[in-house]
């Protein structure tokens, strides 16, 4: 009795080791939804939908509303309804990390594309042409975002590099406005509409071009957060080198803003460049997810290997254990 007992334990040792060794991250809709709901992504869906709902309530309201008390309203009523849509919409349903921020990326450049777009048509902020705009630009595009997104079916960090792409082609287009027209040749208005153009169309093609090339570069979500960490220090110091450079007359010069500009841009891409290279090691799981090519022989590390059989003549079960020395696909 103790023998088989101690078998058993060395069983379930080798048996937890085993998989822990190959263990590795789920994906999205991986698990069926009768066995584990996936919820992870629906904290992340709140706080955009709160934060969407303070910016678009007021502005909703403004629009519709001449009475101040009903126009302050929206201040209240956008994130009442911000926190409380997502737990109704996605009641008894997964919300996986993926998911979340699909919904967010059509959130974000729904709200952002209705801006530039009002800023094209030379509409001052107060003006109800901007707030219906706006407000309609994000709710159409959240509509869209939820229908799409099933058909979608983006890992989590293809959706990130949505956003992401969404963000920094925008800043670049905006810096290469600034840095390739003259100040005399695009003054006041015009030069804001062509400002507001420039970052439209860079924006919403990078972020297509990220989205029509997702299956080259299906990187873990954590290594797009530090190519965005990455951006921002990039730029920040690029922008300071600048400020380096010209110390006093910085702001003296009429083309030192451009320079400015050009050093942010190169120092934006140059820190994505450094976090890309210095994370290639965060998407090591992958490599063993797709089984290999037919014909391809590997070799992994040997790995314990647990033996069962039964003894007809007494009915009895027995263990045994060994070393599997050519573990590996054939």
């Amino acid at each position: 009795m103790e023998v088989l007992e101690l078998r058993i334990i060395i069983y379930l040792l080798l048996m937890s080791l085993s998989v822990v060794g190959h263990a590795k991250p789920l994906e999205p809709r991986e698990v069926p939804t009768d066995i584990f709901v996936d919820r992870s992504g629906l904290p992340e869906l709140v706080i955009q939908s709160t934060f969407t709902g303070l910016l678009i309530g007021p502005i909703i309201t403004h629009s519709l509303f001449n009475d101040e008390i009903r126009q302050n309203s929206g201040l209240l009523l956008g994130p009442a309804l911000g926190i409380t849509l997502p737990f109704l919409l996605n009641r008894g349903k997964p919300v996986h990390v993926a998911q979340a921020s699909t919904y967010n990326f059509f959130q974000r450049s729904g709200f952002i594309n209705g801006g530039l777009l009002a800023a094209i048509a030379s509409y001052s902020p107060t003006n109800r042409g901007t707030q219906l705009l706006v407000s309609g630009t994000t709710l159409a595009s959240t509509v869209l975002g939820t229908y799409l997104e099933p058909k979608l079916k983006l890992t989590p960090g293809q959706s990130s590099s949505l956003t992401s792409s969404y963000f920094i082609g925008g800043v670049t287009g905006l810096m290469l406005h600034s840095i390739l027209t003259a100040d005399k040749d695009f003054e006041g208005s015009i030069r804001l509409r062509s400002g507001a153009i420039t970052t439209l169309i860079a924006a919403n093609s990078l972020s297509l071009t990220t989205y029509l090339m997702r299956e080259s570069f299906d990187i873990d979500r954590s290594r797009v957060i530090m190519m965005d960490i990455g951006a921002v220090g990039g730029g920040l110091a690029g922008l300071g080198a600048g400020f380096f450079i010209f110390g006093q007359d910085t702001f003296e010069n009429d083309n030192t803003f451009k320079v400015l500009a050009l050093s942010s841009l190169i120092g934006i891409y140059g820190g994505i460049y450094l976090a890309y290279s210095l994370t290639q090691n965060y998407d090591v799981y992958k490599k063993n997810v797709n089984s290999p090519e037919a014909g391809v022989v590997t070799f992994n590390s040997p790995s314990p290997m647990v033996v069962t059989s039964v003894d007809n003549e007494q009915g009895a079960q027995s263990f045994g254990f060994g070393l599997n020395i050519l573990n590996g696909t054939w």
